[in-house]
């Protein structure tokens, strides 16, 4: 009987073949809310630690290898007397790169700042911003900090393109973290101007009614250094506003009945003329 079972056995093994495990469900299963979280490993395929989460032997870092998902720091040195000498660093999937320089203003270079979005074939030019100035530049030639934004790049390279002397060292911060914000391209016209800060407001009103225009310029408002100004046409006549005694039809256009204001952000202090297609013109100002 017991031999009989055996043979069976043995024969359901050599049927089936190698036993298959369960495939892994398509979602992690929750966890029990009675049951305390444990720290997680991850490991390669040689059964090494590359990451923990929680603590563990692979450490506190949640940055699995071939990922640079933390800050990524290194330190590297340019020989300033050799021209194009680079320090080329892999930025895919980062934000920022933070660096300080030593030794730059020493060695009497300048390094110059290029992206690649093609993995190193091709570089082009990026700007570095001044950690404190907050100027953004395309060359460094002094010690200190800077920043360079780096989203959609896979390298960044700094390069020795005016040579020195002696050694540059360059101190890397790679971060995911955005921490930069500038302009990559010049904005459209409109009326808003950044950094443009509103003259203070005028301590009185005044104005200014000229008669008797013609078809030479002739001055209705003097320079005016703190005000801003609405010319009018008050006659029936076109005119044309200028910045000299020229003859009309040279000017810009002043229909009859219609005005311009110099305004906060477009002011002007310079004088202004005004001629008319006729004599007879008449035009005020109002400066506030």
């Amino acid at each position: 009987m017991i031999s009989r079972i055996i043979s069976s056995l043995l024969l359901c093994l050599a049927l089936g073949g190698v036993a298959r495990g369960e495939a892994p469900p398509s979602k992690a299963p929750g966890v029990p809310s009675s049951i305390t979280l444990q720290p997680v490993a991850i490991y390669d395929a040689a059964g090494n630690v590359v990451s923990s989460f929680g603590g563990g032997a692979g450490g506190g870092a949640s940055t699995v290898t071939g990922s640079m998902e933390q800050d990524v720091r290194a330190t590297n040195t340019l020989n300033a007397a050799t021209a194009n000498a680079a320090v080329t660093l892999p930025v895919n999937g980062q934000s920022t790169v933070g660096l300080a320089f030593s030794g730059l203003t020493a060695s009497g270079a300048t390094v110059t700042f290029e992206q690649s979005n093609d993995g190193g074939t091709t570089w082009t030019g990026v700007n570095e911003v001044n950690a404190g100035t907050g100027v953004p530049t395309a060359t460094r030639s002094t010690d200190g900090q800077t920043r360079v934004a780096v989203q959609g790049r896979t390298n960044l390279r700094i390069r020795v393109s005016t040579v020195g002397t002696g050694t540059i060292t360059v101190a890397s911060n790679i971060s995911v973290r955005e921490g930069l914000v500038t302009l990559a391209s010049p904005l459209p016209p409109g009326a808003n101007v950044i950094g443009f800060t509103s003259p203070p407001p005028s301590t009185a009103i005044s104005t200014q009614r000229t008669t008797a225009i013609g078809t030479t310029g002739v001055l209705v408002s003097p320079v005016a250094a703190d005000a801003r100004r609405t010319v009018t046409n008050t006659s029936g006549i076109a005119c044309e506003m200028m910045g000299s005694a020229a003859a009309y039809g040279t000017g810009y256009p002043l229909p009859a009945g219609g005005s311009f204001t110099f305004d906060a952000s477009g002011r002007t202090t310079a004088a202004l003329y005004v001629a008319c297609a006729s004599a007879g013109g008449t035009v005020a100002v109002l400066s506030y």
